[in-house]
């Protein structure tokens, strides 16, 4: 119980003086930064410069995000004949202008997406006998195992499919996307290398005189250091598992600490519930920080209490005793005995 104590004590202090400084408000000049590069980004649309100008536009959303920058960008993508980046944009779009009651930019943006989503290339990825170990990755980018055997919306172009897995081959494919087609990858030859035929057993050697094990002090002594392993080794999960509890909570109380600067800020722009742009805005970073920070403060709770649950009940190294008894063979008995301490 006293570690227990310790630990939450340990966990009080850090959540209630370690993040505050965190996100102690964001600078004012981060607005004018993504002002700035949201007009280089529309000067670098005029010129037909449209990959510039899309990464313009993605830096300038990056740091503020506004429903004309997504329009905006949506448009390079769709330019530079990035049609799933488009859609995918465009629907990030109308969200947006539905939460800050844009209805025309709204009907806008959900126009377009669905104006791009016959002309969509996909990609599936169907694994054979999957392992449980097993990842996919597109490109350098994971496949979510919930997405395989799924169409899965992609910019049109190559791609290159690898499946990799401890103990097993790596296996590779080359696909391409082409615009309203439907491509499959079937991933097949994930055999484990590890699954080898046992040899057969030796035979056993000649000899005159087969004697039995004996019952002695080496097997009484194995058996506490095995303990003292196991309860070290659970030890230390406990440990890993209440600091990565503590590092949740951490990081929920930091967002906690931006939602309450987003909602302070966005006072000076609303009357009650009645707010401007910007003020929508701060509102809704508050609202998303909240949520984050009701996750990890939920999960670091559980962390905390599972590895407090782990460290506290370990095994502890066997006590100290007598032990005795027989031994023996086809050519002997007797008895034996020893101390443990």
């Amino acid at each position: 119980m006293n570690r227990l104590r310790f630990l939450v004590l340990i966990l009080v202090l850090t959540t209630l003086f370690g993040t505050r400084a965190a996100f102690a408000g964001e600078p004012a000049s981060r607005k004018a930064m993504a002002e700035a590069l949201f007009v280089q980004g529309r000067e670098a649309m005029q010129r037909g410069a449209f990959g510039l100008a899309a990464e313009k536009l993605e830096d300038s959303q990056a740091i503020d995000a506004a429903v004309g920058t997504l329009l905006n960008l949506a448009t390079c993508y769709e330019e530079l004949n990035r049609t799933a980046s488009a859609w995918v944009t465009y629907k990030r779009a109308a969200a947006l202008a539905r939460a800050q009651q844009q209805t025309d930019r709204e009907a806008f943006a959900r126009e377009k997406a669905a104006s791009l989503k016959s002309s969509l290339a996909y990609i599936v990825v169907e694994p054979s006998d999957p392992p449980k170990d097993l990842k996919i990755l597109r490109d350098d980018e994971e496949i979510p195992r919930r997405l395989w055997g799924k169409p899965v919306p992609v910019d049109p172009g190559d791609y290159r499919v690898v499946a990799r897995a401890p103990g097993r081959p790596l296996v590779e494919r080359g696909v391409t996307a082409a615009p309203g087609k439907i491509q499959r990858v079937v991933l097949t030859g994930l055999v484990d290398k590890r699954r080898v035929e046992a040899p057969p057993p030796a035979a056993p050697a000649r000899s005159k005189a087969v004697t039995q094990p004996t019952a002695g002090p080496s097997s009484q002594r194995r058996t506490p250091a095995r303990d003292v392993t196991r309860g070290d080794a659970q030890r230390l999960w406990g440990a890993v598992v209440g600091g990565a509890g503590i590092a949740g909570l951490v990081v929920g109380g930091a967002f906690m600490a931006r939602a309450i600067s987003k909602n302070d800020d966005s006072q000076q722009h609303c009357q009650g519930n009645l707010c401007d742009d910007t003020g929508k805005v701060l509102r809704d970073e508050a609202r998303s920080a909240g949520n984050l920070a009701t996750v990890f403060i939920g999960v670091g709770a559980l962390g905390v209490v599972g590895g407090a649950v782990l460290f506290l009940t370990a095994p502890r190294e066997a006590a100290a005793g007598w032990w005795v008894g027989p031994s023996g063979g086809l050519t002997h008995a007797g008895f034996a005995g020893g101390a443990q301490f």
